[in-house]
């Protein structure tokens, strides 16, 4: 069973959540969270998902529900999940208030070559080695024909 505490010495306001990990060590970890009750919530997500990761359930799936459920309790709002597409589009709109035209302009062909390598991708998920090695193939191709034409529009 986890348990809150406060830092002895205060030099943090925050809450200390101690639990158990997976391996059967007891570990102390901050919550961020200054008000009890919400670092009680924390806590109990971090001890289900030490729970789950030692049955050996823990999935990616698992942990962003876990993660999402916290966010919605302690904040009040939903965990945001964009695609890429819808991200950039977003991160894209940002960029442009506060930078010079010919830089967003350079950011919007980084981001059209991007969904334009992603769209020959099969739509089916990937093992990370794959999209490590599909990234390096990438930013080696970008400085390949960056060096090739001399010119220094991307990266």
């Amino acid at each position: 069973m986890p348990s809150l505490t406060k830092d002895s010495r205060a030099r943090s306001p925050y809450w200390i959540c101690c639990y158990t990990s997976s391996t059967g060590q007891r570990l102390k970890k901050s919550t961020k969270q200054r008000d009890r009750k919400k670092a009680w919530e924390v806590c109990l997500a971090i001890e289900r998902a030490e729970g789950h990761a030692k049955n050996g359930t823990l999935t990616e799936q698992t942990a962003k529900k876990i993660i999402g459920e916290i966010v919605e309790r302690t904040t009040g709002e939903p965990l945001h999940n964009y695609k890429i597409r819808d991200w950039l589009a977003h991160w894209l709109d940002m960029k442009e208030q506060v930078r010079a035209s010919k830089t967003t302009a350079r950011y919007r062909q980084v981001i059209r070559d991007f969904a334009e390598r992603c769209s020959r991708l099969p739509q089916f998920h990937h093992r990370r080695e794959q999209d490590r090695a599909h990234g390096q193939s990438f930013r080696e191709g970008c400085k390949r024909r960056v060096q090739c034409s001399g010119k220094t529009t991307l990266y």
